[in-house]
């Protein structure tokens, strides 16, 4: 659980106020977080959530990071809507986006 400690980090807390935030022991947290035991998968949800990453990345798989928890209620509103659009749709909308950065599509790619 490699990520446990960077996400904490990049969150600003500490290992005592996660484990209080998620409703475990500090004992468990700091287990995981040096990576001498696994949490069951009801924790690792908790923590996946917690963090607002998916299961994926929280385990390794940087593709998967989802971090919608913190963004602001448009750029939030705006991934969901992006998630509905279709192919067509969403390169129009990458052009659109890279018009207003003054970027390419190659820049997101």
């Amino acid at each position: 659980m490699i990520k446990l400690k960077e996400l904490r980090i990049q969150s600003g807390l500490t290992q005592k106020k996660v484990a209080e935030k998620l409703g475990i022991a500090y004992k468990n947290y700091n287990t995981y977080e040096l990576g001498r035991a696994m949490p069951d998968i009801e924790t690792l949800i908790k923590i996946a959530n917690f963090y607002h990453v998916s299961l994926d990345y929280l385990c390794g798989n940087d593709f998967h990071r989802v971090e919608l928890g913190f963004l602001t209620d448009t750029k939030e509103a705006i991934v969901k809507a992006v998630k509905e659009l279709n192919d067509v749709q969403s390169d129009k909308a990458l052009s659109y986006i890279c018009g207003l950065l003054g970027k390419t599509d190659t820049d997101f790619k």
